[in-house]
């Protein structure tokens, strides 16, 4: 989801996950949350900056 602010843009990621082998995989959810969110917010920092900074003409055709 995308909602315009003044001066930009704000993304919204929605992410649903399901633990494996459940009920064992449950005792695992925590530290798999963890990663995930590590992990969004490492995508989310990654696009801003390629977003702010010039290197996303190099995905651009021709």
């Amino acid at each position: 989801m995308e909602t315009p602010v003044d001066g930009g843009t704000v993304m919204i990621d929605d992410v649903t996950f399901t633990v494996p082998l459940a009920p064992f995989g449950r005792l695992g959810a925590p530290v798999a949350r963890w990663r995930l969110e590590r992990l969004v917010d490492y995508h989310a920092e990654a696009l801003k900056e390629l977003a702010e900074g010039g290197d996303w003409r190099q995905f651009l055709d021709g």
